[in-house]
């Protein structure tokens, strides 16, 4: 019910008439069960299993503006045309593009089912297999055509600076030291040199799914965005191969392992594998600021927020002790 009553205007009493007016409308059959999904900070995503199979009904924030609406469903279309990448595809209904849910609010689009559990569920990091079918995908990205209009991502790792002043009030001492020493790190890379590419912007253990057989989907294109590749490696590093307690070492053939399966498909620059490293520190603390910003300014109480947290300061702490 907080999920619905917070982030989207369709009355949490009249959300089974709505969903089943969308499992009509989309020509998915009968209307067996349906539930919300839980995890995410933004959108409201529902589960809907039809007797056609399962989908994500994904209805946008009403936080979004309408422009940003249709960027992210432009996104989705243009993805799942790409060959070699896993992910979901829009199920049409009777018109194109977005839907809605009520009159002209709520916009929403419904998507195939990715069958399989994320990784953030089963509370584990990625395989070798797992991880060399993700950069696979990830090269697919990086190589396509793809660029939207940029959107502003307040987890980014360029609004290191920003979330820092935002929230270093929250901060412990050490803290404090972590967080700015992974800034002034990061600030001093000289970005605008660093090759560019279209990236996900969100590969967490809650948007990679395990199919099984080594195999991974990859789901939610919502801050996709024109950024430099590495930005790409430092999140996977920092988050899909991390497990909080990992050391130093650990981090760095984590590293290693990162780049290597991405260069048997694309060759990083020595410029970029210069600033790697300082893009990994600011995504750990990214992952801790970003966390401290939705948990004491925002007011999120999702359980996955402290995860995070204690993530991106285990991780500045190992690289930075």
């Amino acid at each position: 019910m907080t999920i619905v009553g917070n982030r989207i205007h369709t009355d949490p009493m009249s959300m089974e008439a709505s969903i089943r007016k969308v499992v009509a409308g989309h020509a998915i059959g009968e209307l067996v069960d349906w539930r919300y999904i839980e995890v995410g900070l933004e959108d409201c995503n529902i589960l809907i299993t039809g007797s056609k199979g399962k989908f994500l009904l994904k209805v946008f924030s009403k936080t979004r503006l309408p422009q940003d609406t249709e960027r992210v469903s432009k996104i989705i279309e243009q993805v799942s045309t790409l060959n070699g990448l896993y992910t979901q595809k829009i199920v049409h209904g009777s018109a194109r593009g977005l839907n809605y849910l009520k009159g002209k609010q709520d916009p929403y689009v419904l998507l195939n089912w990715v069958e399989g559990e994320d990784l953030f569920s089963q509370k584990r990091v990625t395989s070798t297999l797992e991880l060399n079918d993700l950069m696979r995908q990830v090269a697919v990205l990086h190589t396509s055509n793809i660029q939207p209009p940029f959107f502003e991502d307040m987890w980014a790792v360029g609004n290191i600076r920003v979330v820092y002043d935002m929230v270093k009030e929250y901060l412990s001492d050490e803290e404090k030291r972590l967080c700015s020493t992974a800034k002034d790190i990061f600030e001093k890379i000289d970005h605008e040199a660093l090759p560019k590419a279209f990236v996900h912007g969100d590969l967490t253990k809650q948007n990679v799914i395990a199919v099984g057989d080594g195999r991974v989907g990859i789901i939610d294109f919502s801050v996709s965005n024109w950024y430099p590749r590495i930005q790409e490696h430092a999140a996977i590093i920092a988050n899909l191969v991390y497990s909080i307690g990992d050391e130093k070492q650990t981090i760095m053939r984590s590293i290693d392992e990162v780049v290597d399966a991405y260069q048997k498909y694309i060759e990083l620059t020595d410029t970029e594998k210069e600033a790697l490293f300082g893009y990994v520190v600011a995504s750990f603390a990214m992952s801790a600021l970003g966390s401290y910003k939705e948990k004491y300014i925002s007011g999120s109480t999702l359980d996955e927020i402290d995860f995070w947290l204690k993530q991106g300061i285990s991780g500045l702490s190992a690289l930075l002790a």
